[in-house]
C-alpha cells in the first residue's frame, strides 16, 4: 500500500481496534455456542449459509412461518446472551 494510500486511511492502523474487533467476534462466536442446537442450526442456515426461509423449510421439513418463528427466537436468545455478557464486563 503506498503512503499516499495510508495517509487517506488515516494513518498505520490502530491495532486496539482489530483487538477489540477480536474480542466480539470470540463474544458472539461463544453466545452462538451457548445457544440450544435447534437456535444453532436456523441461525447457521440462515445467516451463514445463506439460505433463505424457502429453502430452510425444505431443509428442516418445517413451515416457512416455522422457520422465521424459529430465527426469531433464535436471534431474541443471542441477544439475550450476548446482553448478558456486557452486562457481567460493566
Amino acid at each position: 500500500m503506498g503512503e499516499e494510500q495510508l495517509d487517506y486511511l488515516g494513518g498505520e492502523p490502530d491495532t486496539g481496534d482489530a483487538v477489540d474487533v477480536d474480542r466480539k467476534a470470540e463474544e458472539i462466536r461463544n453466545a452462538i455456542f451457548a445457544l440450544p442446537e435447534p437456535h444453532r442450526i436456523i441461525l447457521s442456515l440462515l445467516l451463514l449459509e445463506g439460505y433463505d426461509h424457502d429453502e430452510v423449510s425444505g431443509i428442516l421439513q418445517i413451515s416457512n412461518a416455522a422457520s422465521r418463528t424459529q430465527f426469531h427466537r433464535a436471534k431474541k436468545k443471542l441477544l439475550e446472551l450476548l446482553g448478558d455478557e456486557n452486562e457481567e464486563k460493566r
